[in-house]
């Protein structure tokens, strides 16, 4: 049986708010065996810090998203302060940094396993790609600029490469809706009750919220979710 790993945060850990692909996935591709290794609010220097679970799984394959938190944390110092307490960590997120540790990963993947790797472009945060807010610009420049990011690593390190992205933002081109405008815990807090107390599934919590793509802005729903497992499921279709 093949063995895929997703090695993130929040987008593939799949709990709370935030659908869960790994779930579907599984659950629509018997013949392979999906390895959840993420973590919610991993920038990639935490995911560095995590990197011999894959090691350790020594996948066929292995998906990377990470780069979300980075982008987040760049944009909101509270959520900086924030995830310093819970993740036990004082690296500071730029750019350069940013790049540094993605290209580690790869690296290191690389060199202690045989598994395939294929870098994910960043899925869109807010649903306003054309007429942003201040902040929500600010997130859409971040988003970019981490996304190319990506793709040069990919080529550069000669690994596959999938436009999660790219894809993500032609559809919310199409239809535009709220901006991402603030980061405040409380209605994550209030959307984390919805889910794990209530039962809520992401769609019901994303329709209460007014988002189309996602629970709360960040999280995905369901449609959010199904851009990224499509380009998924065709790339394991090709190999």
């Amino acid at each position: 049986m093949k063995t895929v790993a997703c090695f993130g945060s929040s987008t593939f850990a799949g709990k709370g708010q935030a659908f869960n692909i790994l779930a579907y996935l599984q659950k629509q591709n018997k013949s392979i065996e999906f390895k959840n290794l993420s973590s919610g609010g991993d920038t990639a220097f935490q995911a560095l810090q995590r990197i011999d679970e894959v090691v350790k799984v020594k996948p066929d394959i292995t998906f990377l998203l990470l780069g979300g938190n980075d982008v987040l944390v760049n944009v909101f110092p509270k959520l900086k302060k924030l995830l310093r307490v819970i993740k036990m960590s004082n690296q500071q997120s730029s750019i350069e940094e940013y790049e540094k540790n993605l290209r580690t990963i790869v690296q290191t993947i690389k060199a202690k396993t045989n598994s395939k790797i294929v870098l994910c472009s960043l899925g869109i945060i807010g649903e306003n790609v054309t007429s942003p807010s201040m902040i929500q610009k600010q997130i859409n420049d971040n988003l970019e600029i981490h996304s190319s990011i990506i793709k040069k690593i990919a080529s550069e390190e000669k690994v596959d490469y999938l436009p999660f992205y790219e894809s993500m933002h032609m559809e919310i081109s199409e239809s535009p809706n709220k901006n991402f405008d603030e980061f405040n815990i409380l209605p994550m807090y209030r959307d984390a009750f919805r889910s794990l107390i209530l039962g809520w599934s992401p769609d019901k919590i994303g329709e209460r919220n007014g988002w189309k793509f996602h629970s709360d802005g960040i999280h995905l729903n369901s449609r959010g979710a199904m851009i990224l497992i499509d380009l998924i499921e065709r790339y394991l279709c090709n190999k």
